[in-house]
């Protein structure tokens, strides 16, 4: 079960993700070009996200200097509107709190008021349901990283986007070809009925390969240019919730080549990714 630290409960914002809220203005992202951004470490000492995040803010993020503060630089720094800062935050689906409480990376924007509810928002990523600890993400942390910064350069070149109801649309329609790449996914994150290499083959004749938390960390590590990941968040019997939300991503890029997601309120769909979903792979031309 999941030990949440003082820095991350106090940093809660009500975020719902996908809900219908306005994406960040132009200034808002001209502010953010020119921030440094601050990630806000964790104050439970027993916990693995400093470390893990420290090792891939260094590796990976890009898009603006960068360096870390706990609680007291929090303070400091989030009434500066040009201080970007990073942190784990809880969220919900669309605002329906029922549908279950995920971990995020928020991506926030100082406000001169210091209010929470006022930092404006820049990107979030889910990364997993609130139950879960930082070892069952920590390993996707750097891709999350990416994703988050290609996302930013996205809402620039597409200002016609306004708000994260029509960002859903569009990441719902997004269907890219994985012609030549090879799918890396946890045994445990498929349908019981796509368990099974020769199930898979009949329905998508692209390349998938069961690999371990370890192995997919590695390849991320190589930025291997054939290589897709999926990403899952999705409810198990320990944990409430009925949202499953599937990514697929370049692992050397973060490219999205597929998104969904569904309900998992149906034994036919469980929180993991289906066999619709490799049907829906297999339509890709």
């Amino acid at each position: 079960m999941k030990q949440i630290g003082l820095f991350t409960l106090f940093c809660i914002l009500n975020i719902s993700i996908f809900a219908q809220v306005p994406l960040p203005d132009e200034q808002i992202l001209k502010n953010f070009d020119r921030s440094k951004t601050y990630f806000l470490l964790d104050d439970n000492i027993f916990g693995t996200y400093n470390n893990e995040i420290k090792i891939v803010a260094d590796a990976y993020w890009k898009i603006t200097k960068h360096e870390y503060i706990n609680k007291d630089g929090f303070e400091d720094k989030k009434i500066e509107p040009l201080a970007s800062i990073l942190f784990l935050s809880e969220s919900w689906f669309n605002g329906n709190k029922e549908s279950g409480k995920f971990n995020t990376l928020s991506l926030n924007m100082g406000h001169e008021s210091g209010a929470l509810e006022k930092m404006p928002s820049v990107v979030e990523f889910p990364l997993s349901y609130a139950n879960y600890d930082t070892e069952h993400y920590a390993y996707k942390l750097g891709l999350a990283l990416k994703y988050m910064q290609n996302q930013v350069t996205w809402m620039k070149a597409h200002p016609e986007i306004k708000d994260s109801e029509q960002l859903l649309e569009q990441l719902k329609n997004t269907r890219e070809k994985t012609t030549g790449k090879t799918l890396y996914v946890l045994k445990n994150e498929m349908d019981r009925k796509m368990q099974d290499p020769a199930a898979i083959k009949k329905i998508y004749s692209g390349k998938v390969k069961f690999v371990t938390k370890e192995e997919i960390e590695e390849l991320i590590e190589n930025q291997d240019e054939n290589a897709l990941i999926l990403h899952l968040v999705a409810p198990d019997q320990d944990v409430n919730g009925f949202i499953c939300l599937k990514m697929i991503l370049g692992v050397a890029d973060a490219k999205l080549y597929y998104f969904d997601y569904h309900l998992t309120v149906s034994k036919l769909k469980p929180g993991a990714f289906l066999k619709s979903d490799f049907q829906e792979l297999s339509k890709i031309k």
